[in-house]
């Protein structure tokens, strides 16, 4: 990672210390998706939620998070609908609603 996202990284890590949670804002092009792997690989075994504005960029997101942490991507919901990785991805309330659920189990 480079010096940018290292200390965003940390600096996003931190609220998770006391059961917090973290938004990242950084421009386009600076890495935020290869930061969110990072994150999620630090908070490991945690639910994680990322959100997206776009269809493609929850494509992304998946592929990246698969590439960089294929581990972690099971505690991690990326909303949306069908990925053509083969991974689920809703907007349906209902089925999140059952992802949080068993994830508290």
């Amino acid at each position: 990672m480079r010096p940018h996202q290292i200390r965003a990284a940390r600096s996003a890590l931190r609220p998770f210390e006391f059961g917090g949670r973290a938004t990242v804002v950084l421009p386009g092009g600076s890495g935020k998706t290869v930061l969110g792997a990072s994150v999620v690989n630090s908070i490991r075994g945690r639910l994680s939620v990322v959100v997206a504005p776009t269809l493609a960029l929850i494509d992304q997101t998946l592929s990246e998070y698969e590439r960089w942490t294929p581990e972690c991507v099971r505690h991690t919901l990326i909303v949306a609908s069908k990925s053509s990785s083969g991974s689920k991805r809703t907007t349906n309330a209902s089925t999140i609603a059952e992802f949080l659920a068993k994830k508290k189990t």
